[in-house]
């Protein structure tokens, strides 16, 4: 929980750094559950500053390690947060295939709560390539997984859904389902999920021909990040406050 309170919340990227370091030089003690935690959270913050090998080295140890420990429902589970860093390097088809093996793999197992969100990121992942249909189909069976509290899930399906609209050109159906994914994040504590959700509802402006508008979310959406000291959201939200100039 401590693991997840600091990659979501409020915590600087340094601070979790730090954590995580403290928490894996004495995860013997500690148990492989710390480890495995801590490992997570290295991985997430070198995607956090754009250390996108570094990341993958960390997430490939991780997967490594669940494999020995026999945790294959957690292994197949972080195929989430891999997906999601390939995703901000720009490489959605790398994060389609890591994203596939979890999606694919929990269903095999019956798993439903994560593989739900799995769902959601390979939508995303599918969007980036123009598959539009097919990431339709993948959001739809993710949205119907998920509970009814599961807002993580529904944040991202709505922003996915928001971008197969956008790409659409449907594009006050985008506004408004982006519109509704940061009402949505609003209500929960994740920054990360407050970020991202401001930074799509910017994007589907600006594709709307709204630029002026987007720049209101894109600007708090970069306020957030630069707390949380996320650079690549950072600088995502000065590339679309650029574009909507």
């Amino acid at each position: 929980m401590l693991g997840i309170a600091a990659e979501w919340g409020p915590m600087h990227w340094e601070e979790v750094d730090r954590f995580a370091q403290e928490a894996l030089a004495d995860s013997k003690r500690l148990g492989p559950r710390v480890e495995t935690a801590a490992l997570d959270l290295l991985a997430t913050f070198a995607e956090a500053q754009g250390r996108f090998d570094d990341a993958r080295e960390h997430f490939q140890r991780l997967s490594e390690r669940l494999a020995e420990l026999g945790i294959e429902i957690i292994r197949l589970a972080q195929s989430m947060d891999f997906g999601h860093m390939e995703l901000l390097a720009g490489e959605p088809e790398a994060a389609e295939q890591v994203l596939r093996e979890g999606w694919v793999g929990l269903g095999e197992l019956s798993e439903q709560g994560m593989r739900s969100m799995v769902g959601a990121m390979l939508g995303w992942a599918l969007v980036e390539q123009d598959r539009l249909d097919e990431a339709e189909q993948i959001v739809t069976e993710a949205e119907q997984l998920a509970s009814s509290d599961d807002f993580a899930t529904a944040i991202c399906v709505l922003i996915a859904r928001a971008r197969i609209a956008s790409r659409r050109g449907e594009h006050e159906r985008a506004v408004g389902l982006a519109t509704e994914a940061v009402a949505v994040a609003d209500a929960a504590e994740y920054v990360a999920l407050h970020i991202e959700a401001r930074l799509a509802l910017g994007l589907v402006l600006i594709s709307a021909g709204r630029a002026a508008e987007a720049r209101i979310p894109l600007a708090d959406a970069l306020e957030r990040a630069e707390a949380k000291g996320a650079l690549v959201l950072a600088e995502w939200a000065r590339d679309l406050l650029a574009e909507a100039d």
